[in-house]
């Protein structure tokens, strides 16, 4: 299992993974604990993650479409041409994806 920390920050709410994304912690829980902390935007820090099996970007999938459902974003930081972004861009789908937090932030 992966060590996701989560670091509110007024109406954003940071998430870094520091251990390759394999699964995750329980969504729906997390949904809950972001939106208790008032965050509208998530940014999913995996930059310290070296990979990401199928089970992680099922869960990165999961995560993104419950953050929707209750009205909140997600952007997704990772090394840029790493493998997770690789494996994000082959998803083919609508996440945003970064470089950095900072170019994250001010998106």
């Amino acid at each position: 299992m992966n060590k996701i920390s989560l670091y509110p920050a007024g109406r954003t709410a940071l998430l870094r993974c520091n251990a390759p994304l394999s699964g995750g912690p329980d969504v729906t829980q997390l949904v809950t604990q972001i939106e208790r902390t008032g965050a509208r935007e998530v940014l999913l820090d995996t930059t310290k993650a070296s990979w990401a099996d199928s089970d992680g970007l099922r869960w990165l999938l999961s995560l993104h479409q419950m953050l929707q459902t209750h009205g909140r974003s997600l952007r997704i930081v990772a090394q840029e041409n790493g493998r997770i972004w690789r494996n994000i861009t082959l998803l083919q789908t609508d996440l945003p994806l970064f470089g950095s937090v900072r170019a994250a932030l001010q998106y």
